[in-house]
């Protein structure tokens, strides 16, 4: 998933991939799960897939968004990496997205990795990094 960087785009104007904030997909999730609970359509739990996932490496920079140790959330994706501040706001939005999977999971509509169905297990570990990133 890519979000709107911070500095937005005007009309007209190209929309630069960076900087991406954690809490773009921390909003994202919330408003994907509650129309996920009002509509009970699949398609907003795959939204809010796609926020969990940009936090796991699925996002432009193909990095990681969070200290594996700690659990610190990086404040930013750049053009040239994460900025590795982990300021409280982007750790918050990183839980508050896993809360609004937690939710959609809770519906019953998904079915195969990571869903309720699959059982709670594959929400925590099926998602795999990219090819390309390698996890420690």
């Amino acid at each position: 998933i890519s979000v709107v960087p911070h500095l937005g785009a005007g009309p007209g104007e190209p929309v630069s991939g960076f900087d991406q904030q954690p809490i773009e997909l921390w909003h994202l999730a919330e408003a994907a799960a509650l129309a996920a609970r009002v509509t009970k359509e699949v398609a907003w739990c795959e939204v809010v897939l796609a926020a969990r996932r940009w936090f796991e490496g699925h996002n432009d920079g193909a990095v990681v968004m969070f200290d594996t140790e700690s659990g610190g959330t990086f404040d930013g994706l750049t053009a040239s990496g994460p900025n590795r501040n982990q300021g409280a706001e982007s750790t918050l939005a990183r839980l508050a997205v896993e809360l609004a999977w937690s939710s959609v999971t809770e519906l019953d509509l998904l079915v195969g990795p990571g869903s309720h169905r699959a059982g709670r297990a594959g929400a925590q570990s099926g998602d795999q990094a990219p090819a390309n990133q390698s996890r420690t």
